[in-house]
């Protein structure tokens, strides 16, 4: 695939979010800006759902044999079951969101997270050799495609997003996708 704008890594950010959004359904179990507009049923069904999809996410990596090790192979199971069960937290979302941005060939693309495991998301046009200094220099460049919040832009435009505590997890460019 051709080598994308900067105009179009944003629209398909943009477009993975929308995508990640139609498919919840239920949506995430532990975001409280839901808690009020669903009450208190509606908290308890999303639990619910969301730990038999953990459940079956887990049988699911069991019976396909895939290794602690694979990242891609867990995402991918991941991805599958929040689009099946229309719920997810952060990990979950993200997933979905990799999966569909890597199913069109959006690429740079990485699966990250806060180092802490709290919060995960994905960034979009970060090529592999761009970390640590040279990061920071480029925030502006590196997209975030966080549908859990409904968050789209450049890095830059998110201080919260700080790049000293983020984690990769997965990266894809050039058709290959690696651990990070």
């Amino acid at each position: 695939m051709p080598e994308l704008t900067f105009a179009g890594y944003m629209m398909a950010a943009m477009d993975a979010c929308r995508y990640v959004k139609h498919h919840m359904k239920t949506g995430a179990a532990n975001n409280p800006l839901k808690e009020l507009d669903r009450g208190l049923i509606g908290h308890l069904e999303a639990w619910l759902t969301v730990k038999s999809e953990r459940s079956d996410i887990d049988l699911t990596i069991l019976r396909r044999g895939v290794k602690e090790w694979d990242i891609n192979g867990t995402m991918e199971v991941w991805a599958e079951k929040a689009k099946t069960y229309g719920a997810g937290n952060c990990g979950e979302q993200s997933a979905l969101a990799f999966s569909y941005l890597k199913g069109r060939r959006v690429q740079p693309i990485d699966w990250a997270h806060f180092n802490n495991r709290d919060h995960a998301f994905v960034l979009v046009n970060r090529p592999k050799d761009l970390i640590n200094g040279k990061l920071k220099e480029k925030l502006d460049q590196v997209i975030l495609c966080d549908p859990y919040y409904q968050r789209t832009g450049t890095l830059s435009e998110f201080p919260e997003y700080n790049v000293e505590v983020i984690g990769l997890l997965l990266h894809m460019e050039n058709g290959v996708v690696v651990g990070a």
